[in-house]
């Protein structure tokens, strides 16, 4: 039955949702709700519904009256399901005395997976409890792989802390392969004649009970045989542990990995201790048995601060002599993670000729920072990426959280698929509060879909875009996604001899697509699978649906104007009706249903008056197609971007959030002192004014940052405290200017520019004065020496700033208003602003 509740209930329910939306945070309090004696929860077998083939889960609230007497109760339950449908149940019945009950959510309402939100309140005679929230997840059971029976193994690494048995059961149903965790030399050999095997047997028992391996991260030093735990041990101890381990556990191990992350503070020797002790880690094994693979350390990623000159050279000068495969890990967003290894670590394999050296990603993963969707995604995303690029294995950090409810987004503490109520590494007293996250309903999927196709074709990856096929025959699955927020979606022609096709979410949740003449519509942009089946071959892309232009923004007269061609990829013609959703903006022409001829083309403008806009603001608007008598009716989002500086009646910028700051560090535990910490940590107001009788563009930039610290003499500038500037005329010339924030009028100065010898004759004047917390950059540019042509200055042209931080630890982070700048390795002017230098 179902009551009506009062408004004031109704409006009580809608706050606590938008409060609580973001799903799978535990309260910090208990979700227990009580009255009259009795208390209602749900229990932890409900919060965790693997489901094996996709039958229907069971879940349940327990009841418990620990009283003497019958208690008459009213439980009123509203059920969100992940697809953001609320409804409502309620329950009267009759509780006996000392009893343990259940009342059962409905089954029909638990038909999709992903995260659900359980909200409840109980009623006793006259006392009401308050409304209580809890969260379970449905996801698909996949069972244990064998080794050597998936083409790319995913595991989970879970930190210091140990998992539980049931820890372990639900790595297991999600589908992880093997487990990372630390072989702890102190407590297997505290001495020198002392074996202590259990401290690893007993784990393994717990492991390989559920088909999970093991993957051995060697780290660490026994007291008796170095100075400290991260210090180089000595060479004979070394070898003798390493042939040890090798000699108990070959055929057990995944792989072999040789220090955690020894490019940076957790190995405290040099680079040359380093290298040698991974010889003699690779022949301590291989003399034992000769078939395990032996990796190198865990290295962090070459943008990290912290990273010991040269030890990335040194130790891939050794490759393969010295280890079989290359570990790496580089946490944080998937951006970070593409361009570390598509840009930089692709660069210094060619430098060292490693191109064809293998790599497994032994640790990366990303916290909530960013919320739970956020992290889900970019799970996907990594995973996909890492398996498209021809890892071997890849493994997520972490099973656990490592911060309490209380912070429940905590940067560098919550890479965690399941949440941790305390904070505690001591799971067996939590495990009642765990709850699980949306990224464990990601893992899952992508386990079950990634693990067993391999790499085919990767059909885009361009940093804005990507897709790539994976598949064996009969079955292939194509995972795409659109990165950039600012790049409208796009709609793909996909052609082949499948009999069906389906998209899955990020949850495994399928919906069939329709074949027309062997043709399916499939969209770039949020993160999904899809699924081809059947036919001898893979499928192709054929072409855009419709040929869009990469970013979309208003012109001077505030208008937006697309001249969409849309190609017919059928051997018929078709009539296409094309409609415009902009609820914010004025359409300023009529579209008509246009008749396109079998494999032609036909354009359709649309213009948009789209009005003021703040500067970095996206507005989305959609264009819905329609194919009459066809199945087809494709919908693209269309982003538009405000991203016009009016220099010529000046313009004010405010850098003061997380969508400004790039952090140069990874969301690490050890290193979250070094991210961005608020505004008052760095925060800039940048005035942008021209006079074209003068010639003259000028800045002047307010920074908000509570330590001035500008890079030592013959450090990177734009490792401390400074100033970056950046440009790109219509003709393809470019520069790049790096200010030290040296304070008075002459500080360093370097950058580039491909059409003037010496970037600094593009400077006139630069003045930099400190006031208690506030920098002040005063910085005239000459126009004419930044070359600028005569579109440039009746158009504008692409222009950016941004401000970098030291604290004296480091450097930190910097701020910008859009992407592109960040130092040279960073420069990417297509992303820059677009500066009118006119009214």
């Amino acid at each position: 039955m179902s009551t009506k509740q009062t408004p004031v209930c109704c409006v009580l329910a809608i706050l606590l949702f938008m409060v609580l939306s973001c799903p799978a945070t535990a309260d910090v309090d208990e979700p227990v709700a009580q009255a009259g004696g009795v208390a209602v929860e749900l229990p932890r077998e409900s919060r965790f519904l693997a489901t094996p083939n996709g039958e229907t889960p069971t879940a349940w609230l327990r009841v418990r009256n620990p009283g003497a007497q019958v208690r008459k109760v009213r439980l009123e339950l509203l059920l969100r399901s992940p697809d953001e449908h609320e409804t409502p149940h309620d329950y009267e019945f009759e509780v006996s005395a000392g009893a343990d009950e259940r009342v059962f959510l409905p089954q029909d309402r638990l038909d999709l997976n992903g995260i659900y939100t359980v909200r409840f309140r109980l009623m006793v005679d006259e006392e009401v409890s308050g409304w209580k929230r809890d969260v379970m997840a449905r996801y698909l059971r996949n069972q244990p792989a064998g080794k050597g029976d998936s083409h790319f193994p995913i595991g989970f690494a879970s930190g210091a802390p140990r998992p539980t048995p049931w820890l372990f059961d639900i790595a297991a149903s999600i589908g992880f392969e093997f487990h990372r965790f630390e072989t702890r030399w102190p407590q297997v050999q505290p001495n020198k004649d002392t074996w202590n095997w259990p401290v690893i047997d007993e784990t393994l028992e717990l492991m390989e009970a559920r088909g999970i391996r093991f993957l051995p991260l060697v780290h660490g030093s026994a007291r008796w045989a170095a100075d400290g735990y991260l210090d180089p041990p000595e060479p004979g101890a070394w070898r003798r542990w390493l042939a040890a381990l090798a000699d108990r556990y070959q055929g057990r191990a995944e792989f072999w990995e040789i220090w955690n992350e020894p490019d940076i503070g957790f190995f405290r020797g040099t680079v040359e201790e380093y290298v040698e002790m991974q010889r003699i880690a690779h022949e301590a094994i291989k003399s034992v048995a000769p078939d395990e693979i032996v990796a190198s350390g865990g290295f962090t990623h070459l943008g990290h601060g912290q990273v010991k000159p040269g030890i990335y050279e040194a130790t891939l000068a050794e490759y393969p002599t010295a280890f079989d495969v290359f570990a790496y890990h580089r946490h944080g967003p998937f951006g970070d993670f593409y361009r570390d290894q598509h840009i930089l670590f692709a660069d210094l394999r060619r430098r060292t000729g490693t191109q064809q050296m293998p790599i497994v990603f032994s640790e990366t993963g990303m916290d909530t920072r960013y919320g739970q969707r956020h992290q889900a995604e970019t799970l996907m995303k990594k995973i996909s990426y890492a398996s498209a690029i021809g890892a071997q294995t890849y493994t997520w950090y972490n099973l656990m959280d490592r911060a309490g409810g209380e912070q429940a987004n905590r940067p560098g503490h919550t890479y965690g698929l399941l949440t941790n109520p305390t904070g505690t590494g001591n799971f067996a007293q939590i495990e009642d509060r765990i709850r699980p996250k949306e990224s464990l309903v990601a893992a899952a999927t992508a386990v079950r879909e990634l693990r067993g196709r391999p790499h085919l074709e990767t059909w885009v990856q361009d940093g804005r875009r990507f897709a790539f096929l994976f598949g064996r025959p009969d079955d292939h699955l194509l995972v795409n996604w659109r990165e950039d927020p600012r790049t409208p979606e796009a709609i793909w022609v996909v052609a082949g001899p499948m009999e069906r096709v389906s998209r899955l979410d990020l949850f495994g949740n399928a919906s069939p697509v329709p074949l027309v003449q062997g043709r399916a519509l499939v969209s770039l942009s949020e993160p999904k699978y899809y699924h081809f089946e059947g036919g001898t071959t893979a499928p192709r892309l054929l072409q855009p649906l419709v040929v869009m232009p990469d970013r979309v923004s208003p012109g001077s007269d505030r208008q937006v104007l697309l001249d969409l061609e849309l190609h017919n990829p059928l051997d018929c013609e078709v009539r296409v009706a094309v409609e415009v959703n902009a609820a914010e903006f004025t359409i300023l022409d009529d579209l008509a249903t246009r008749t396109v001829a079998a494999d032609g083309s036909a354009r359709f403008p649309i213009r948009l008056a789209v009005g003021e806009g703040r500067f970095g603001e996206i507005k989305p608007f959609e264009i819905r197609f329609r194919f009459e008598d066809l199945p087809w009716a494709p919908v693209m989002r269309v982003p538009v971007s405000f991203n016009t500086i009016q220099a010529g009646q000046g313009h004010r910028l405010r850098l003061n959030d997380l969508g400004h700051v790039t952090n140069k560090h990874e969301h690490d535990p050890h290193t979250v002192h070094l991210l961005w910490s608020g505004v008052a940590d760095l925060s800039a107001e940048v005035n942008v004014s021209t006079d074209i009788e003068d010639q003259a563009l000028r800045l002047n930039v307010v920074v908000t940052d509570n330590q001035h610290h500008p890079a030592p003499s013959g450090a990177s500038i734009p490792d401390g405290d400074a100033l970056e500037v950046g440009w790109a005329t219509a003709d393809g010339a470019t520069g790049r200017l790096e200010i030290a924030g040296d304070l008075g009028d002459s500080p360093r100065v370097a950058g580039f520019h491909t059409g003037i010898p010496d970037i600094r004759s593009a400077v006139r004047s630069i003045q930099i004065s400190r006031d208690d917390s506030r920098t002040t950059y005063q910085l005239e540019l000459n126009l004419d020496r930044m070359q600028l042509g005569p579109e440039d200055l009746q158009a504008g042209f692409r222009f950016n700033i941004a401000v970098h931080d030291n604290d004296g630890e480091g450097p930190k982070s910097w701020i910008s208003p859009v992407p592109g700048l960040g130092g040279a390795r960073h420069f990417d002017p297509t992303d820059f602003a677009i500066l009118r230098i006119n009214d």
